[in-house]
């Protein structure tokens, strides 16, 4: 008797063990969830507001917002309670429902420094990245997300010829032509390099 008492508290000490690890190992995956979710979610934010307006067409804007909208349903997906999600996601419904009527409220920002067209690019490369990681969770179709990358080099294509182009019509500006036939020629030199 006595040891099939020590036998079940033993079984019952490894049960709780068990399960206390189980529980453990969900509050892990969740709040790790939350954290990737919120880095995407900062993500494509910043990369929404801080696009070069004269880059975003209405059809990416709307790519941006639905990006947007899928990371905030997953959020909500975990965390039930949120209001300022709800709130997000009702706002985001209503941008999406406009389709390829959306308004681009992106300012226009020239691209007059190698540092600024440094920035752009990266914001290029996190959109990049957004859209990978949207079609690997099923989100986007494979062929829709092809066709976003292809864009999205186009659009890197863009940005460099308006570098190449605002470096040499400063440089004309400024009375220096031999600094502007340099810029267009690293411009050219660009687009021959593009297949």
């Amino acid at each position: 008797m006595i040891t099939l008492m020590v036998v079940a508290g033993i079984a019952l000490l490894i049960a709780i063990g068990y399960l206390n690890h189980v529980a453990e190992n969900a509050k892990l995956d969740k709040a790790r969830a939350r954290v990737e979710l919120s880095d995407r979610l900062r993500r494509c934010s910043e990369i929404a507001e801080t696009f070069p307006g004269q880059l975003v067409s209405p059809a990416l804007k709307l790519l941006m917002t639905r990006l947007e909208l899928n990371v905030m349903q997953r959020m909500q997906a975990l965390d039930k309670g949120n209001d300022q999600v709800k709130t997000r996601i009702g706002e985001l419904n209503a941008l999406v429902a406009q389709g390829d009527a959306i308004v681009v409220t992106n300012p226009v920002s020239p691209i007059q420094t190698e540092a600024k067209a440094k920035d752009v690019r990266f914001l290029l490369e996190a959109l990049h990245g957004q859209v990978t990681r949207a079609a690997h969770d099923g989100f986007l179709q494979t062929s829709e997300a092809k066709h976003w990358i292809r864009e999205i080099r186009n659009i890197l294509v863009m940005l460099h010829i308006e570098f190449f182009n605002n470096l040499g019509q400063a440089a004309l500006s400024q009375d220096q032509p031999g600094q502007a036939r340099l810029g267009f020629e690293r411009g050219v030199q660009y687009l021959r390099n593009q297949p």
